[in-house]
């Protein structure tokens, strides 16, 4: 994944559950991709998530790495896991 694509996740675009991220418009013109997702980048998506639902009542349509606190180093972290 490329970090632009990172951060243009929104979380309705993540499936923690089943370890995938769904990419739409994507660089080279995929118009859906599904990124399955590694068990650190769950734990570390989940700890945002996290922080999220205590500061954003409007989760689903929130973009990934708004929010945060600590937003750089999580998403400098996320995109060290799914590249």
């Amino acid at each position: 994944m490329r970090r632009s694509e990172i951060l243009k996740l929104r979380w309705c675009d993540v499936d923690l559950d089943n370890g995938f991220a769904s990419l739409y418009d994507t660089k080279n013109g995929e118009d859906n991709r599904r990124v399955p997702l590694i068990r650190r980048c769950i734990e570390v998506l989940r700890t945002v998530l996290q922080e999220h639902e205590r500061c954003s009542p409007s989760l689903p349509t929130a973009y990934v790495s708004h929010g945060i606190g600590e937003g750089r180093k999580q998403i400098s972290t996320i995109y060290f896991f799914m590249t």
